[in-house]
């Protein structure tokens, strides 16, 4: 892998290590403000998967939308507001997203209190909700705001299988990529190290020879400004008797 292939995906790492941690800490918020009202919010805001055609021309079943937090007791007529609602077949609380059709304030002077109702119906149908409705059980008010289809994404995203393929694999997939650069940055710096050191065992020994070639070079020389002698040779003994003896021949 070349220098510029390693270093985009390097930046593309960088990237989903950044989405992923604000994704983390946005599902952080939202788990910890859902103990209050049950529904998960960031900033006061809730993203909600519409799961019925009961609003629908208004918003579809599958659609994104976008609640906001409200005062209960200030809503007015045509409202779009998200509530708990029972069911007693399951015995369980579901969301619900209806238009406030109604209005009333029930005045009991007996507790010298004012009672706040509302009466609720999807647009898509020809009855209102059995139920009125009380302030207490309003989670938000639609802001006014949807994406279309998203809700599905959403829905998966809360199942087991989503959080597995969204969440678990690409985290895998992150460590897997941030283990493979620490490897290959170890890798380098051992490279990087090791040629440091042949490059200094080169140096040492380039030094070594020309000391070693500057050495002989001044032997010679030293050897060059030394004067020459030759040993005097002895007489011999035939040359000391020989000159010693005169003639005595007649």
């Amino acid at each position: 892998m070349n220098d510029k292939a390693r270093k985009a995906l390097s930046v593309l790492g960088d990237i989903a290590i950044f989405i992923i941690i604000i994704f983390s800490v946005a599902v952080t918020v939202m788990a910890f403000s859902s103990r209050d009202s049950g529904v998960p919010k960031l900033f006061g805001y809730s993203f909600l998967s519409v799961q019925s055609d009961s609003m629908s021309g208004v918003f579809e079943k599958g659609d994104l939308i976008i609640d906001m937090d409200c005062n209960p007791e200030t809503l007015k007529k045509g409202d779009v507001v998200t509530f708990w609602k029972y069911s007693p077949d399951n015995k369980s609380r579901f969301l619900n997203t209806h238009r406030i059709i109604e209005k009333k304030e029930t005045r009991f002077e007996i507790y010298n209190q004012t009672v706040i109702t509302y009466v609720t119906r999807g647009d898509h149908n020809k009855e209102s909700d059995v139920d009125e409705l009380s302030p207490d059980y309003i989670v938000g008010l639609w802001t006014g705001k949807k994406i279309s289809n998203l809700g599905m994404v959403l829905d998966f995203l809360s199942s087991p299988k989503g959080f597995l393929v969204c969440i678990v694999v690409p985290l895998a997939l992150l460590f897997a990529f941030q283990l493979y650069k620490f490897i290959i940055t170890l890798i380098e710096s051992k490279k990087e190290r090791a040629l440091e050191e042949i490059a200094s065992k080169t140096e040492e020994e380039k030094d070594r020879v020309i000391a070693e070639y500057l050495a002989q070079q001044q032997k010679l020389q030293n050897a060059d400004s030394q004067p020459q002698t030759v040993p005097a040779q002895e007489e011999t003994g035939q040359e000391k008797t020989g000159t010693s003896f005169e003639d005595n021949g007649g």
